[in-house]
């Protein structure tokens, strides 16, 4: 998905609401705790592109902190 905005240039939704997508901020991908993700991993375009071309749809998730 090409969703353009704060979602960046990907987004894959595992567990809804939560999602991992790029950013149109990506001066966000420093700061850390990343408080303004909502829960989401927020990834650079560039890595956000790589891993919806390379993971199929159903690859597992883990959030680990």
């Amino acid at each position: 998905m090409w969703p353009g905005g704060p979602l960046g240039a990907r987004i894959m939704s595992y567990h809804s609401p939560y999602a991992i997508h790029g950013t149109n901020e990506p001066h966000l991908l420093s700061r850390f705790p990343r408080d303004s993700s909502h829960g989401c991993t927020r990834l650079s375009n560039a890595d956000a592109i790589w891993l919806y071309d390379h993971a199929p749809v159903g690859t597992p998730v883990w959030n680990v902190p």
